[in-house]
């Protein structure tokens, strides 16, 4: 059954972010990963919707800044992944 992360368990993948350089042998992309791991686990996104995502995809639904998750940007695992999904204001900053 889904469920959504614990306080506990969000913070420790969120302060695995700050341990990257320990863990890859390429430094100069830990930026990219910290910001896809940011984006998977302040959204509940895949990690295959956050890579395929295109400019066109962000948008503004009802006053509120969205990613749209749709196929046409690539594979969705299924008809209820498209979605509109708010984006988190520490993500506007």
């Amino acid at each position: 059954s889904k469920r959504a992360f614990t306080d506990d368990e969000a913070k420790a993948v969120l302060d695995g972010l700050a341990r990257l350089g320990e863990w890859t042998t390429r430094p100069e992309r830990i930026a990219d990963y910290s910001l896809l791991v940011r984006i998977m686990a302040w959204h509940g996104m895949r990690a295959g919707e956050v890579v395929q995502l295109r400019v066109c995809d962000i948008g503004v639904e009802h006053a509120v800044d969205v990613i749209r998750v749709r196929r046409e940007a690539g594979k969705l695992k299924n008809k209820e992944s498209r979605r509109d999904v708010p984006i988190h204001a520490d993500m506007l900053e």
